[in-house]
């Protein structure tokens, strides 16, 4: 879930530079390719389009670049479509953006959980759970391979540091 949600993130950022940032551009000013795009998701069927594009100094000293979008009929009439064109490209970033984050926190939560186990620790002589595998904790076993057990739990990341301290600590005052 954690991957799909990462490209659909990807996704709906192309489609931004696509239909928003690419267009707007200079070199792509006059290009046909942009034009055939653009035209269907924007005109009907029998209108051509026309993008007049703007550059000037931005506000922090950059330049700034800006484009109207209009759909011509077959009488020559023009009809703006540039705040069509920003909802277009703002919709095919923004949705699959938001689910795509939200995809991708929830798989990062479950992959979590999953992998994030409680440590019960029973009365000595009994069990020990890590995650769905026990082991003896106390009868039969070494301090030293108690200690291997427990070490080995936190490297495979099923207990925390805390936890980890606090159990060494009990198995160090059992042995003695």
């Amino acid at each position: 879930m954690a991957k799909f949600g990462c490209l659909l993130m990807i996704l709906s950022m192309l489609a931004l530079c696509g239909i928003i940032v690419i267009p707007v551009l200079p070199p792509f000013e006059e290009s046909a390719e942009i034009d055939g795009y653009l035209l269907p998701l924007l005109c009907q069927p029998d209108e051509n389009i026309e993008r007049d594009q703007y550059s000037g100094p931005g506000s922090r000293g950059g330049t700034s670049y800006s484009m109207d979008v209009y759909c011509i009929d077959k009488d020559g009439e023009r009809r703006d479509e540039t705040g069509r064109w920003g909802l277009i490209g703002g919709g095919a970033f923004v949705l699959p953006f938001l689910l795509g984050l939200v995809m991708l926190i929830g798989g990062l939560n479950r992959n979590a959980r999953l992998t994030t186990s409680t440590l019960t620790v029973y009365p000595s002589g009994s069990q020990v759970n890590l995650g769905g595998s026990s082991f003896p904790s106390g009868e039969g076993l070494s301090l030293s391979e108690r200690l291997k057990q427990l070490q080995d739990a936190r490297d495979a990341g099923l207990v925390t540091v805390e936890e980890y301290e606090r159990l060494r600590q009990e198995i160090l005052n059992e042995g003695v």
